[in-house]
Order: C-alpha cells, then structure tokens, then sequence
C-alpha cells in the first residue's frame, strides 16, 4: 500500500465517522441481498461485528503506516498476523457458520457501501485503496479459516519461542 492509498483511506474513516451507522446499515442490507446465508452469521449482532470489522480495518492502516516507518518485525509474510483483530474475527466468523465463500460478497457489499456514503470522494484512486485494503483483510481472513495461517517466530519477552497458536502468536505481538 503506498503512502497515498493510506492517507486516502485515512480522509475516508473521517468522512464516514459521522454516518457511521448508515454505512452499516447499507452495508448488511447488501450483503444479505448478495449473500442471504450470511443472515444467521449476523444474527442480532450486526452492530459489535460492523465495530469489529472496521477495528480491523483501521488496524490494517495503522500497520501499514508503522510499516512505512519501520522494518519488518517478523520475517512471516502472513499479514492476518500482523493486523490486530482479523484472526478474532475471522474466527468467530467461522464460528457463527461464515465461510470462506462468502467473503466476495462482504468486500462487494462493504464497497458499494462505501462508495454511496462517500459520494463524489469515492473516486478511482479511493476505490483501489479499499479495494486493496478488502482484498488483505478478506485473504488474511480466508486463511485463518482455513488454518492456513503461518504464526510468527517471535521469542517472547524471556526468550522463549512463540506460542503455536495464531491468537496466542497475534497476543503476543500486540500486548505491548
């Protein structure tokens, strides 16, 4: 992601802040238009998973930006370690009867929403920038689904190797 993809996606969590509410709204109508099976996945609780998912949104830009600034602190290319929420949430996806089938519908549903709630901001260059960002956390969730994921081989803080679990791997990187 560059520099500018970031920034864009920055302007546009500010511009959809306020409407946030609308844009979920829109967002499950569609998704459940799409997808109808994803309806019992979401059942009586759109509301905490909307705040989830665009907490791993957010997160992913906060990672690209640290990433920006700083080397690598992993040599795993596996990004659903390293964007904080995403394993979580791909679980109890799975969990609730999501599968990884589904997930061309929620980044279908998620940028047709996002391009009605921001109007004419939502232009070619914001387009890919969420396109890009769909297109990371949708992946990184499909292999936590499917256990694909590869957990990182970072000790911790007494040298010890990293636990064999990805949320066990993903609390270790971000609890501190």
């Amino acid at each position: 992601m560059t520099p500018g993809q970031v920034e864009l996606l920055q302007r546009s969590f500010k511009v959809i802040g306020p409407n946030d509410a609308r844009l979920a709204h829109s967002f499950y109508a569609k998704l459940f238009e799409l997808e109808p099976e994803t309806r019992v996945v979401f059942a009586g609780e759109t509301e905490l998973q909307w705040r989830r998912l665009t907490a791993v949104f957010k997160a992913l830009v906060k990672h690209e930006v640290r990433s920006m600034l700083t080397l690598p602190v992993t040599k795993s290319g596996s990004r659903e370690v390293l964007i904080t929420g995403v394993g979580e949430l791909a679980e109890r996806y799975a969990r609730k009867g999501g599968r990884p089938e589904h997930l061309p519908a929620v980044k279908e549903a998620l940028l047709w929403s996002v391009d009605r709630h921001l109007g004419e901001a939502f232009d070619q260059k914001t387009a890919e920038a969420w396109m890009w960002a769909c297109e990371v956390i949708a992946e990184s969730m499909a292999r936590v689904m499917k256990a694909e994921a590869v957990a990182p081989s970072l000790p911790d803080d007494h040298g010890r190797p990293a636990p064999a679990s990805n949320k066990d791997s993903l609390e270790l990187l971000f609890s501190h």
